[in-house]
């Protein structure tokens, strides 16, 4: 296993308040036991009713704040198997494959297609997890069936290695992307009849590369790929 010190670090960070709350709060649960035991004494030996009350709301407070401490417990438990889990995570390479749709002459020129992602809570662009080193016919099943296009074909593929840091795992990640750029019928498509459009469920719009790099959502979790596309599509 070859992790840089960096990583480490981040993910030390980004376990760090779990890590520190890890004991248990022994401590608290033996002061409690004590303002029980001065709750019955008092009921003995105290006949003013306000202090018996006053020593039971005292030892309900209390518990309250003990069962805080031990729900806290256990919900931020960090074991050593949570932190190998996550050194493994931050080693493995997520493959993706991307689609390139490109406007080139038509209503949007010089737009790509982006499809909005609720994960990742911003407009990218249509992706599928890649299954072989080729996905040619899978991608070309996707652009056919899901997107509805006709005499789409796929004209370019390159590739990308990134590292970047994921937004919505909180961490940073190794990603292998493929992109298929697709050639498709522009006068066939009703991909173009609006620039934001629902097909079976799903929000797609048209933007062009100025239009990605003013979006803040785009730059601030996507940027690496708008700078791809840019210099390679």
């Amino acid at each position: 296993m070859n992790i840089e010190e960096s990583e480490l670090r981040e993910i030390l960070d980004k376990q760090r308040k779990s890590v520190e709350s890890k004991r248990f709060p022994i401590e608290s649960l033996l002061s409690l036991f004590v303002f029980i035991l001065s709750a019955v004494l008092g009921q003995v030996f105290t006949h003013a009713i306000w202090v018996r009350i006053l020593f039971w709301l005292i030892v309900l407070c209390h518990a309250c704040f003990v069962l805080f401490l031990i729900f806290k417990y256990f919900k931020n438990r960090y074991s050593e198997t949570d932190f190998l889990k996550d050194i493994k995570n931050s080693e493995r390479v997520r493959n993706f494959s991307l689609v390139v749709l490109k406007d080139i002459s038509g209503k949007f020129k010089n737009s790509y297609l982006l499809r909005y992602d609720c994960r990742w809570k911003c407009f990218l662009l249509p992706y599928l997890q890649t299954h072989d080193q080729d996905d040619k016919e899978f991608i070309q099943e996707y652009v056919d069936n899901v997107l509805e296009l006709s005499d789409a074909e796929i004209k370019d593929v390159k590739f990308d290695d990134v590292v970047k840091y994921s937004v919505s795992d909180n961490m940073t990640k190794k990603y292998h992307h493929t992109f298929y750029l697709v050639n498709f019928n522009a006068s066939d498509s009703k991909l173009i009849t609006k620039r934001t459009i629902v097909i079976n469920g799903e929000k797609f719009k048209w933007f062009t590369i100025d239009q990605m790099k003013r979006n803040k959502a785009i730059e601030q979790k996507n940027s690496e790929t708008v700078n791809f596309i840019a210099r390679n599509f």
